[in-house]
């Protein structure tokens, strides 16, 4: 793969297309990466992943990558973690312009992260190439997919994982205690 993304990103730099936007998913959260005046890259994944982990999934996001990358393109602002879908609309305004608005929105339809584009003849979105993660950088979704980071990701959830069941253990374990100190009480009372 990093061959076809080679290519893919000299195919931009040669080509420089207006309204260039990418989609993505498969990671499990939705984010907006980029800025609106230039490319940026729209990820909506999935309907159906919001679990117990999702209200920390961002800070995880988040934080991981800014440990593992040398330069991560995420914002925790624009990172969802709970169920959610993409929309992209698009308004030809005339032949020399168009409205591009791509939203991440809730299980309601809600729209939670949003990017207005507009793209015309006067706007040369390349003017700021070094500030283009998408060809700099590596595609923020295929970087979350690298080895290290999947052992990362997996590691944190164990973790998550091991301190929710002991909450829940040390939770019983008091809940047990009561009842018993209850069952003790209950016994000399009745002797």
């Amino acid at each position: 793969m990093p061959y076809s993304l080679r290519r893919l990103r000299e195919l931009i730099k040669k080509t420089k297309p207006k309204g260039l936007l990418f989609l993505s998913g498969d990671v499990h959260f939705g984010s907006i990466i980029g800025k609106e005046e230039s490319v940026i890259e729209v990820t909506s994944s999935s309907v159906n992943q919001e679990n117990i982990f999702s209200y920390i999934n961002k800070y995880v996001i988040f934080f991981l990558t800014n440990i593992l990358s040398k330069v991560s393109p995420f914002e925790l602002n624009k990172i969802y973690s709970f169920n959610n879908f993409g929309s992209v609309n698009i308004t030809y305004v005339n032949d020399n312009e168009i409205k591009i608005k791509t939203s991440v929105n809730d299980s309601d339809g809600v729209e939670i992260l949003v990017a207005n584009q507009v793209f015309n003849n006067k706007n040369n979105i390349y003017t700021k190439t070094k500030d283009l993660h998408i060809i700099l950088d590596e595609f923020a979704t295929l970087e979350c997919k690298s080895k290290t980071k999947v052992v990362m990701h997996t590691i944190v959830y164990i973790l998550f994982l091991l301190w929710f069941l002991q909450i829940i253990y040390i939770f019983l374990k008091v809940i047990g205690s009561l009842f018993r100190r209850k069952k003790i009480d209950t016994k000399t009372k009745d002797e």
